[in-house]
């Protein structure tokens, strides 16, 4: 029976590949950790130069070591690095420069590795205005009822002006006189007109009402009676006229 050749056996070598992948895999995750941190403190170097600014433009100005004390106490960061802060004063121009800067070194386990600096700055101008640029700090504030002296700029030279000849005044022309408004014409009144009196119709008279015969003898036109019959009156011609 053969035995199995060493060169042909691959049992193990996995291991073996672990062994060498594993440390640099472990020195990859410690980087990333490290970064991390680095970003970090970047957002605390944010935050400290904010409220520098906002300390800075207090009025009356504070002083530069009260701004770098408010920015030490507000900056953050959980890494091994180190801040610094720092407050430049430029009285001639009126502003403030605040600046921040971290520094972390770094290590890969077994070896040392680069140190990473960040360094972040902002301008703040400052409420109180200009300032002496004898002076820094609180003492060369101006007073409140002081105004802020205003900024001097180079006079450009003036060319001489050549004289002008003095001109004869002309004299202006006299307005003529505006004519006088005619009257107006006062409008003559219209006439009322006189109302027609109608005349009212005279009532027409009443007829007089005929007298009703009296039953029973009617006379005739002799004046005798003559006796009716069934309330009939007789009546006779008398002087040729009918009655």
């Amino acid at each position: 029976m053969s035995k199995p050749s060493v060169i042909r056996d691959n049992s193990g070598a996995t291991t073996v590949e672990m062994a060498f992948a594993f440390p640099v895999f472990i020195v990859m995750v410690w980087m990333m950790v490290q970064a991390g941190l680095v970003f970090r403190a970047n957002s605390g170097i944010q935050h400290a130069l904010g409220q520098g600014a906002r300390f800075a433009t207090l009025y009356p100005t504070p002083a530069d070591t009260k701004i770098d004390e408010a920015m030490n106490a507000a900056v953050y960061g959980i890494g091994p690095g180190v801040f610094a802060t720092t407050v430049t004063d430029v009285p001639a121009d009126g502003y403030k420069d605040l600046r921040v800067t971290y520094t972390q070194p770094t290590d890969l386990l077994l070896f040392k590795g680069p140190t990473i600096t960040v360094t972040k700055s902002k301008r703040v101008w400052i409420a109180g205005g200009l300032r002496t640029a004898s002076g820094s700090g609180a003492g060369s504030e101006l007073s409140p009822g002081t105004p802020a002296p205003s900024p001097t700029s180079p006079t450009t030279p003036t060319t001489p002006t050549t004289p002008t000849t003095p001109t004869t005044p002309v004299p202006s022309p006299t307005p003529a006189p505006a004519p006088a408004p005619l009257p107006t014409p006062t409008p003559t009144p219209t006439p009322t007109p006189t109302p027609t009196v109608t005349p009212t119709p005279a009532p027409a008279p009443a007829p007089a009402p005929a007298p009703a015969p009296s039953p029973g003898n009617s006379g005739n036109s002799n004046g005798q009676g003559n006796n009716g019959n069934n309330g009939n009156v007789n009546c006779t011609k008398s002087n040729g006229k009918a009655c």
